[in-house]
């Protein structure tokens, strides 16, 4: 789950696209950002990266459970 986390989004990003686990999906819920965060994610172009993004901030429950569903449905 994201909000305004433009500023430590990016080194979080590479660390995770690094690890040598095998093949993972990463799902980010954005609840409505008004930093960089949005722009930065779209500037991934790794497919791993399933984004979410709401339009307005429902909450980190709601935004974890929103994860799940979609982490479920595949």
């Amino acid at each position: 789950m994201t909000f305004n986390s433009g500023r430590v989004l990016e080194p979080f990003l590479e660390c995770a696209f690094a690890q040598t686990l095998g093949k993972f999906t990463l799902y980010v819920v954005d609840n409505a950002s008004k930093d960089e965060t949005l722009a930065i994610l779209g500037k991934v172009s790794d497919s791993r990266l399933k984004l979410i993004e709401n339009q307005e901030n429902l909450g980190v429950a709601e935004a974890n459970n929103q994860g799940i569903r979609a982490a479920f449905s595949c």
